[in-house]
Order: structure tokens, then C-alpha cells, then sequence
């Protein structure tokens, strides 16, 4: 399905009306993400997040609300997260990421709030 943004910008008027496909919205899906960040020893982050950024083994990747869902290996570094205007940070020392559509699951090696 093609969900069109706006009608064409060509000069010459369509022969056919313009209509938007059913299901096409013009906003994003109302999806809250939620973020943990757990370590062997414990919970360090267990909370609704804007946006996370993580420092993933092949780079930095970067998470919003209805992501396509993956897992990934974490490098040792900070994962930073905006929540309600904040930016925050937690240190980690390596690990595993799962990504679904509203939720981010870190399992660290070891971690500490930056």
C-alpha cells in the first residue's frame, strides 16, 4: 500500500480525485517505548522513555516508538535516553539489546548511572 503525503505537485489538474489509501494516517502510531536496563546484580533503569541511543557493536544505533524489532550486541559505553525533556545516561560494559516496537530490553555485563 502507498500512502501518499500530499497531493502531486504537477500543474496540470489530476483526472482522477484524490483520495488517501484506508489506514494511511498522517501522524505516527501513539506507541509509548519502554526502556530497562538490567545488570546481573540488578534493575538500573525501569521507566517510559522519548529516546534511546545505544553504542551498539557495529555503531551507535538509535531507538523510537514502533521500531522494527532486532537484537544486537552491545560494545561497552553510555546508553543515553531522553524521558519527558531529560537526557539521562547509564555506562555499561557490553551486552545484548532487544528492540521490539514499544519496548527496549538491555542486558548488561555491568553498569552504572553516568
Amino acid at each position: 500500500m502507498s500512502c501518499q503525503s500530499r497531493p502531486s505537485t504537477w500543474s496540470a489538474r489530476s483526472k482522477r480525485p484524490w483520495r488517501r489509501e484506508p489506514g494511511c494516517s498522517s501522524r505516527w502510531p501513539e506507541v509509548s517505548l519502554q526502556l530497562s536496563i538490567v545488570t546481573p546484580e540488578r534493575t538500573l533503569v525501569e521507566l517510559v522513555v522519548d529516546s534511546v541511543l545505544a553504542p551498539g557493536a557495529e555503531g551507535e544505533f538509535g531507538v523510537l516508538p514502533a521500531h522494527e524489532p532486532y537484537l544486537t550486541v552491545l560494545q561497552a559505553g553510555e546508553v543515553r535516553y531522553e524521558a519527558g525533556g531529560q537526557s539521562q545516561r547509564v555506562r555499561i560494559g557490553g551486552g545484548f539489546a532487544e528492540v521490539t516496537q514499544e519496548r527496549v530490553t538491555v542486558l548488561a555485563t555491568s553498569g552504572e548511572p553516568a
